[in-house]
């Protein structure tokens, strides 16, 4: 069974949504020349996306339920393009599990909010969160340790 918050989607499922969220309304059809993934996997994938309530049908088109289903986000969290764009297509659940994530990177990484090299971190990861194919967006990666500085 999917997991009800959007950005925890795998696979052709997260392209689906993250292609309706982009494009809005789009049919099956149109999913599958948007996405190009084959129609069998589209359409099972829109099967359980519906079953799940995190899109909706409209005669032969779909569009993301995410925030007709959970409650929406209270306010813009930023005035810049990101954070009207996750404003505009994330709910609060979804806002509530990358403030998670973030706290942990910032953590993990001893990043100061503050800082400008850490904010460009912490948007970068938050793009990959709630816009990335679906791979796990930004975890700890030890790859980037020591190459992030708050001192500087």
């Amino acid at each position: 069974m999917l997991d009800t918050l959007c950005v925890a989607l795998k696979g052709t499922p997260r392209v689906v949504v993250q292609v309706l969220k982009e494009k809005g309304a789009l049919s099956a059809a149109q999913l599958v020349a948007e996405t190009g993934h084959p129609e069998k996997s589209v359409k099972l994938a829109l099967g359980e996306l519906e079953k799940a309530r995190l899109i909706r049908r409209e005669g032969e088109t779909y569009a993301v339920a995410c925030r007709e289903t959970m409650a929406p986000m209270s306010r813009v969290p930023f005035n810049t393009d990101l954070g009207r764009k996750v404003h505009a297509t994330a709910c609060a659940e979804c806002w509530k599990k990358w403030q998670a994530q973030q706290l942990v990177l910032m953590n993990h990484f001893g990043l100061n909010p503050l800082d400008p090299q850490a904010q460009k971190f912490l948007f970068g990861a938050m793009e990959s969160f709630f816009f990335g194919d679906g791979t796990p967006p930004m975890m700890i990666d030890t790859t980037l340790q020591g190459k992030i500085s708050h001192l500087e």
